[in-house]
């Protein structure tokens, strides 16, 4: 098992303009809120995870979500973990949330659901792509 170093896991910035952990742990426990610089995209292998984003929001395996930079959050819990996070500064990279790219974090700090489920038959190349970011 993995410590993460970087949002949503710990430290409040990340090294570069691209990071990616993987997390697994029995036990998810309780995470402090914080808000960070970076956009964050979670990947939930298995297991189950609340967090605590505009509300209460359960997320089931097979599920992304997304957390806009400055959004505060936190995690509530969840057990038998295997999650993937990839953080990264929009801004180094010349986006802004009025970029199509970028328009899924503008509708989460809107106020939609931030989350999607992963068609079943797509999840195996979503995590492919993680491990091929974090090398």
């Amino acid at each position: 098992m993995t410590a993460l170093r970087v949002p949503p896991f710990g430290a409040m910035a990340s090294p570069g303009l691209f990071h990616v952990e993987h997390k697994q742990a029995a036990d998810f426990g309780a995470h402090p809120s914080v808000s960070h610089t970076e956009h964050v995209i979670t990947y939930l292998v298995a297991g189950h995870l609340q967090i605590e984003h505009g509300g209460l929001i359960t997320v089931a395996p097979g599920s992304a979500s997304l957390i806009p930079a400055g959004v505060p959050h936190h995690f509530v819990g969840g057990s038998q973990v295997d999650l993937w996070a990839a953080a990264f500064c929009a801004g180094c990279l010349s986006l802004n949330e009025e970029n199509l790219l970028m328009a899924p974090f503008r509708h989460a700090r809107q106020g939609s659901l931030p989350m999607v489920e992963i068609p079943e038959d797509r999840r195996d190349r979503v995590v492919r792509v993680f491990c091929e970011l974090e090398e």
